[in-house]
């Protein structure tokens, strides 16, 4: 459930996540409540399927409060995005298709301050690598900084935006699952699919 905006320059950087850099024009900041009807709005028109409800939103923002972040150019609100911070048992749910990404239970995810054991980037809009620098910031922190990075891309522009970052298609009992193995996590010798294959 991911996109993009057109206006972002897709390709005006190589760099992979774990190589961004922060945008000086674009702040990023965990969203306001007062944020998330607008994000739903802009999520709903740009996002093939997009369909969480906004008191669901409010309540996964309040047990985790890195669930949705904000975009913004000034003082204007230009779009955000959306993690779930999945425990074991639900990036199990995530490969076996097992999981409502619309209505996620929470069984499947970290508890407050938990490393998660995956974290899926569950929907982008209004800005992409541009806004996504300062992102790699946050899960630079201890608790991210080895927890690789799943989401599913359903637009053609996602795809791009996705294969520029470094995400590659893996194995899933649905497919569609993009990952991203963390660069720390590379000692192994292995990418995403393969170390999926070996898990």
């Amino acid at each position: 459930m991911t996109s993009q905006s057109n206006n972002d320059r897709i390709g005006s950087s190589a760099s992979e996540f774990d190589l961004l850099a922060p945008v000086n024009d674009i702040r990023v900041r965990r969203a306001r409540r007062t944020e998330l009807a607008p994000l739903s709005q802009v999520a709903r028109r740009t996002i093939p399927g997009a369909a969480v409800g906004l008191a669901k939103l409010a309540g996964l923002c309040k047990r985790e409060p890195d669930t949705v972040f904000s975009f913004l150019r000034g003082a204007e609100l230009i779009g955000g995005v959306a993690f779930l911070h999945l425990n074991c048992h639900g990036f199990d749910a995530l490969i076996l298709d097992e999981i409502d990404l619309h209505d996620p239970d929470p069984r499947f995810l970290a508890s407050p301050g938990e490393r998660p054991e995956a974290i899926y980037l569950w929907a982008i809009s209004g800005a992409g690598r541009s806004a996504l620098g300062h992102i790699r910031l946050r899960f630079s922190q201890p608790r991210y900084k080895a927890v690789d990075l799943y989401t599913r891309p359903v637009t053609a522009a996602g795809e791009r935006l996705f294969a520029g970052l470094g995400f590659q298609p893996v194995p899933s009992w649905r497919p569609g699952l993009w990952a991203y193995q963390r660069t720390v996590n590379r000692a192994v010798g292995l990418g995403p699919a393969e170390f999926l294959r070996a898990a």
